[in-house]
C-alpha cells in the first residue's frame, strides 16, 4: 500500500486523534462478537495479534484470517452494517486504536490517502478472499475434504463437525462426501464412527491443512 495506516495514525489531524480511543486487551479477549456490538468501530492493532473466526450454525468454528500490528478490521460493520460480523479474539495482548464511525467518515472527509489506504485494503482482501476460494473450488473433492476436517482438528473443533456440515463447507454433494469418507477410512487417515470424526494419521492429514489454507 501507499502508507501505512501507522503513519496515518501519526499524521492524523489533532481533531481527530483526540477521538482515538486506546485499548489493551489481555489475549483470549473477545473483541468482536457475531452476535453484534452495540457500537461500531474501526480497529487499528498497533501491537499484539488477533484472529478472525466463524462459527457455524452446529457450533464448530474455523479460523478466517489473522491480525497483527499494522493490520485494520472492522471495516466492514462499518461500510456494511446489515452483514453479520465474525467473532474476534485476541491471540497474544494487543493494544488497539478504536476509532468510531463517524470518526473514521470525518478523517476519510479530510485526509484523501486515509480514503485511499481503506480503498486499496478492501480492495486486497475482496481479491485475496476471491482468489482463494476459486483456488480451493478447483481442488479435488478429497483434498477439500480432509483440508476441512483438518482445520477442524487442529482448532479443537472436530466433536462438533458433521457431515452436513462438511457438505456446507466443502460445496459438495453428500453421496460424494461419504465415498470419500469411507475411503479416507480405508486408508487409515480418518475414521467416522457414532456420527464423529477421528483423525488416525495426524501427520498425514497436516498436509492437507496446508493445501486447504491457501
Amino acid at each position: 500500500m501507499s502508507v501505512s495506516i501507522l503513519e496515518l495514525v501519526e499524521a492524523a489531524p489533532l481533531q481527530i486523534k483526540e477521538q482515538f480511543k486506546h485499548k489493551h486487551y489481555g489475549a483470549g479477549t473477545q473483541i468482536i462478537s457475531a452476535t453484534g456490538v452495540s457500537k461500531t468501530y474501526l480497529y487499528i492493532i498497533t501491537s499484539g495479534v488477533a484472529e478472525v473466526f466463524k462459527a457455524s450454525t452446529c457450533g464448530s468454528v474455523i479460523s478466517v484470517n489473522t491480525f497483527g500490528a499494522g493490520d485494520v478490521f472492522g471495516e466492514v460493520e462499518i461500510f456494511s452494517p446489515d452483514f453479520k460480523p465474525y467473532n474476534v479474539h485476541t491471540k497474544t495482548d494487543c493494544s488497539i486504536i478504536l476509532v468510531g464511525k463517524e470518526t473514521v467518515f470525518q478523517w476519510m472527509r479530510e485526509v484523501f490517502e486515509f480514503t485511499l489506504f481503506l480503498c486499496e485494503m478492501l480492495t486486497r482482501r475482496m481479491y485475496t478472499t476471491s482468489d482463494s476460494m476459486s483456488r480451493l473450488a478447483l481442488l479435488p473433492i478429497k483434498e477439500r475434504i480432509l483440508g476441512c476436517i483438518s482445520s477442524h482438528y487442529l482448532g479443537g473443533t472436530l466433536d462438533k463437525l458433521t457431515k452436513e456440515e462438511l457438505v456446507s463447507q466443502v460445496r459438495a454433494p453428500l453421496r460424494s462426501i461419504n465415498r470419500i469418507i469411507k475411503e479416507c477410512a480405508q486408508e487409515g487417515l480418518i475414521e467416522y464412527k457414532n456420527k464423529e470424526f477421528h483423525v488416525k494419521d495426524t501427520k498425514k492429514l497436516s498436509e492437507f491443512f496446508d493445501i486447504y489454507n491457501i
